[in-house]
């Protein structure tokens, strides 16, 4: 296996065990609660865990530079000193994708968990009007969409603070200047993050009242 594809699976197994006890944890606490509001709350879960892989994606992207660079010396000469710094200052770059990924999806998934823990409690069932239903599910899509747009465009601007991170970071890992570089990257996109989960929590509200405003689907026995 090549030593790029070595630091990426490295990068991602921690996160993948995460995702999916995070998953699982949850799982074991929908029977209780309206599965309506589960639902809305696993979509918010669904759309985190994939911006935060992207986000990992391109991270690691930037460690190319450094991958490329050990992969050379390693093959010139593997069991040099050159070799070594090499792979260690590429591992160092991954290792941080690694730490941001999997402290992304916890964030994801404690907001997940506290979103399912604020829904109610599951009651006896009384099926809804599915076109009330479906109708109000359509318009928790559209919010969220709608959020995700609006969290884009507020990050807009902190862009060339991200690329002069990843490139500072991808040239000196461990440096101060690369801490600086990030602690004002993260800075400038927390106001960005803070909106969407504001955001993200209207529109599951939102959704979760419309649901409890639809009224009792039409059945065989009330039509006689």
């Amino acid at each position: 296996m090549k030593l790029k594809d070595l630091l990426v699976t490295a990068a991602l197994a921690a996160a993948v065990s995460i995702a999916v006890a995070g998953a699982a944890t949850a799982q074991d606490r929908l029977p209780s609660k309206d599965r309506s509001c589960v639902l809305d709350c696993r979509e918010v879960y669904v759309r985190c865990t994939h911006a935060a892989y992207s986000e990992a994606r391109m991270c690691i992207q930037e460690c190319g530079d450094l991958i490329a660079k050990a992969r050379e010396a390693c093959a010139e000469a593997p069991d040099s000193e050159e070799c070594g710094n090499a792979r260690r200052r590429a591992a160092a770059c991954v290792h941080d994708c690694r730490d941001s990924l999997g402290t992304d999806l916890r964030i994801c998934r404690a907001d997940a968990m506290e979103c399912v823990g604020l829904c109610p409690d599951a009651e006896p069932m009384v099926p809804s009007d599915p076109v009330c239903l479906h109708e109000c599910r359509r318009q928790t899509r559209a919010c969220l969409e709608r959020a995700d747009a609006a969290a884009r465009e507020c990050a807009a601007p902190c862009a060339d603070l991200v690329q002069a991170a990843k490139r500072i970071c991808a040239a000196a890992p461990r440096s101060d200047e690369c801490a600086e570089a990030r602690r004002e990257a993260s800075a400038c996109l927390q106001p960005c993050r803070e909106r969407l989960v504001a955001q993200t929590r209207e529109c599951v509200a939102n959704g979760q009242r419309c649901a409890a405003s639809c009224p009792p689907a039409v059945t065989d026995s009330s039509l006689r």
